[in-house]
């Protein structure tokens, strides 16, 4: 232990006296420290001239409105005006100049527009770059650029599907676009980049992050190598941008560009589990323009099925099946593109649903439109069956676009076909095994009790919707069955013979 110690027992010498001068020295003193602590207290007694001073001197007093400039020293005063320090960083003219180029994707609903994804001017010949899954969420679109201007949406220019991407083409292109700037080379790990787009509708917001490394689709975890062939519809490797720029419902199809705002990738989508996003590297543009198509293709060619579905039961209406029906009557229901055989799509989606709006939506959803409309495709049906359908070779034509719908899920479908036989379900339901005209495609039509059924080798015209991608197997060889689309087809018109 630590010694205690010892207490002194001695006194403390005696304190010397005050004298007269000590006592006025004294005084003297208390009086000047008095004087300086008044002083120090309240400075502003002596001047407004101290006021910048102080107040620049303290933290809380920087300006907060960058639309206010901060009061200036005296010019006289030979004082320099002080400066703030570490300023906000700058947008690079790159980026800016980036941002007249990301556009909105917008389809109209029942609310009015939404946005459905990004996208970004690809060529001043009115071509957009975005993603094949966010132009398929619409049967028709728009494109919306920061300066307010909105253009529709032609078509499909191109696409590459196992790479999720599209070349979408407007259809009045303006000569003011302003094409991106690509990046010469593939970025390298830790370089900081920006993805423009419209997360959770918060429109032309950009996030900035950085390359966390390139990476093969072979390399991702299991269950993302499952969902990127789920969303590419393919097996393919692919080449991804990881980054942690962040991105949302929205981004899609935007582009992802480094700090002088030139693209190097394509934003397709996020692992919210790590809180890395992915990006196709801008050389994807090369494999997607080598898919050009022939002709530009209506979005609706490659709606999904849940958009076809949900356009149709708001969009369709008694007024719009009459015009559509009179346009096609007006041209004897000839097909010599697309376009034609679109018409006759939107005119069986009318007919379809005023008869069989259970498969689709509720009777209580369409209301009064309902009753309005099961009178026009009454009257439609009427026309259908009256027409003299006796020009085989214009059959023939309008059954190769027919061809190519009858599998779409959700698509309307407008065929000729000839009842092979009538089948029975286990509930005692009954439908046609139906041989599209002029090709070995079959196509099951299941059997309202309404309808009756035509005796096999019956030529018949069909007018319906395929049945969101449904199909039967059968045959007699297990190992090479027959694959029919299921259509549900409330007007059937046998042909004279």
């Amino acid at each position: 232990m630590p010694d205690v110690p010892a207490i002194s027992t001695e006194r403390a010498p005696a304190r010397p006296k005050r004298t007269g001068r000590g006592k006025l020295l004294r005084g003297l003193l208390i009086a000047l420290l008095v004087v300086l602590a008044i002083a120090a207290i309240r400075p502003w007694e002596y001047g407004d001239e101290l006021l910048p001073q102080r107040r620049s001197s303290r933290r809380s007093d920087f300006v907060i409105n960058p639309s206010v400039p901060p009061p200036l020293e005296d010019e006289a005063s030979n004082r320099k005006p002080k400066t703030v320090k570490n300023p906000a960083p700058t947008v690079s003219a790159g980026l800016a100049k980036l941002r007249e180029s990301v556009a909105l994707v917008e389809a109209d609903g029942p609310a009015g527009r939404e946005v459905i994804g990004s996208a970004f001017v690809l060529n001043s010949a009115g071509e957009f770059v975005t993603c094949l899954h966010v132009a398929s969420r619409a049967t028709a679109a728009v494109v919306r650029l920061s300066d307010g201007r909105v253009f529709d949406v032609a078509g499909y220019a191109a696409v590459n599907a196992a790479n999720d991407l599209a070349i979408l083409k407007l259809k009045d292109a303006p000569s003011s676009l302003a094409p991106i700037s690509v990046a010469e080379k593939e970025p390298t790990q830790l370089k900081p980049v920006v993805a423009w787009g419209h997360p959770q509708g918060i429109e032309f917001s950009p996030f900035d992050g950085k390359v966390s490394r390139l990476i093969k689709t072979s390399e991702l975890p299991g269950n993302l190598q499952k969902f990127v062939r789920e969303l590419t519809g393919s097996d393919g490797e692919q080449t991804w941008i990881q980054h942690t720029a962040k991105l949302s419902e929205g981004n899609s199809g935007g582009p992802l560009a480094d700090e002088a705002g030139a693209v190097v990738g394509i934003n397709l989508w996020v692992d919210r589990q790590t809180g890395y996003s992915y990006a196709l590297p801008i050389s994807a543009l090369e494999a997607l323009q080598r898919q050009r198509l022939e002709e530009i293709q209506p979005l609706e060619r490659l709606a999904s099925s849940e958009a076809r579905v949900r356009d149709a039961t708001w969009q369709t209406s008694a007024a719009k099946l009459k015009q559509v029906a009179d346009e096609a009557r007006a041209t004897k229901w000839q097909v010599h593109e697309w376009s034609d055989y679109a018409r006759l799509q939107h005119l069986a989606w009318g007919v379809t649903l005023a008869n069989a709006p259970e498969h689709f939506t509720t009777k209580n959803a369409l209301g009064q439109r309902l009753d309005e409309l099961i009178k026009e495709a009454d009257r439609v049906a009427a026309q259908l069956h009256q027409h003299q359908w006796k020009d085989g070779g214009q059959m023939i034509v309008l059954n190769e676009y027919a061809e190519k719908e009858l599998s779409r899920p959700g698509a309307g479908v407008f065929f000729f076909g000839t009842v092979q036989r009538v089948v029975e379900g286990r509930k005692q339901e009954r439908a046609l095994i139906v041989k599209l005209a002029g090709f070995e495609q079959m196509v099951l039509v299941p059997l309202s009790g309404e309808l009756s059924a035509p005796a096999a080798g019956a030529q018949c015209l069909f007018v319906g919707v395929n049945d969101r991608g449904r199909t039967v197997r059968y045959g007699d060889n297990p190992l090479q069955p027959i694959v029919a689309s299921v259509i549900i087809a409330p007007v059937i018109v046998p042909l004279e013979k």
